[in-house]
């Protein structure tokens, strides 16, 4: 189920990271990483939507399984005060 939201959820993820464009093309590239391989197994590297967000799942995963409670506290309230600044305008 989770699978089929997340490939709805695709346009709109894709819409919304134009902005990243360079970021994705250069980071991401055609080879998938080793971690997302890893992780999700070989049929990762068909899945797009996840290879978007492979990155940065795979430093959150770090964080939360290395990371101090100092660092994952940081983490936690710079990505508060990125979404306190995020309006939504009808």
């Amino acid at each position: 189920m989770t699978e089929v939201f997340s490939a709805i959820g695709f346009p709109a993820r894709v819409l919304g990271r134009i902005p990243l464009l360079f970021r994705y093309a250069f980071s991401a590239g055609s080879k998938p990483s080793s971690y997302g391989l890893d992780r999700y197994g070989p049929s990762y590297k068909y899945r797009l939507w996840m290879r978007l967000d492979a990155m940065d799942l795979e430093s959150i995963e770090m964080l939360i399984n290395y990371g101090s409670d100092a660092d994952i506290e940081a983490f936690r309230t710079s990505n508060l005060a990125t979404m306190g600044t995020t309006s939504v305008v009808l």
